[in-house]
């Protein structure tokens, strides 16, 4: 809207106005850019899923990973969830290994339930950079990650921050091994759609080089 308004007033009117035109294009070019987040040959292609491969990537449920009891009640879904919703914890601790990222996904169920005061970790599932599932609320219940669309969701957290790089290949195909797996068991709907979490939030989240990689997997329904 800034940029309309601006572009719409006389350039020789003054110089506050010139400078100020300069500052918007500066910041629009700012965040429509692509970053480079890694070179593409060694990207995952995660092609469309395919229900007759084998769930490959290791399951990690909430008594492994070290989960507490809920502070109070989890709502279950009532319909098959359409929407797949990708985002990111946004973290910057490092969580390569399995031990560091159950560490993570128990600071982040903490922080869950005793800041926000959600009634558990509000996430469906996350997804670690040790190439394993970690259950989070798990199939069937209603998350806590997209206001507005956690009736009819699954939220999958990448665990990290990934605005300046991309999930490693171990984590971007557990990512499809979960959405495979959720679909071959009737667990999402065989139509999903898959949306990033900015795609309904003002939010960076899933982190500009995930989203950017985001939008080329083949099941990506975002504007």
């Amino acid at each position: 809207m800034a940029l309309n308004i601006i572009t719409a007033i006389n350039p020789e009117e003054d110089v506050y106005t010139k400078l100020l035109r300069k500052l918007l294009d500066f910041l629009h070019t700012l965040g429509s850019k692509e970053y480079d987040c890694g070179p593409k040959d060694s990207r995952d292609p995660l092609e469309r899923v395919n229900i007759s491969e084998l769930f490959t990537s290791r399951f990690i449920d909430r008594n492994e990973w070290g989960a507490i009891q809920p502070g109070g009640k989890v709502d279950g879904l009532q319909n098959l969830p359409k929407y797949v919703i990708i985002s990111h914890s946004a973290s910057s601790k490092e969580a390569f290994t399995e031990e560091q990222c159950a560490a993570e996904v128990r600071s982040y169920q903490t922080f869950h339930i005793y800041t926000k005061g959600w009634s558990d970790i509000g996430y469906n599932f996350l997804i670690g950079e040790d190439g394993n599932v970690y259950e989070g609320r798990g199939w069937g219940k209603e998350g806590a990650h997209t206001k507005g669309l956690n009736k009819y969701s699954i939220g999958i957290c990448f665990i990290g921050n990934f605005d300046r790089r991309l999930p490693n290949q171990k984590a971007l195909r557990a990512a499809k091994d979960l959405i495979r797996r959720g679909v071959k068991e009737g667990k999402i709907s065989t139509n999903f759609i898959l949306m990033g979490h900015r795609d309904f939030r003002d939010t960076v989240s899933p982190g500009k080089c995930l989203y950017q990689d985001l939008k080329t997997w083949p099941f990506y329904h975002g504007n």
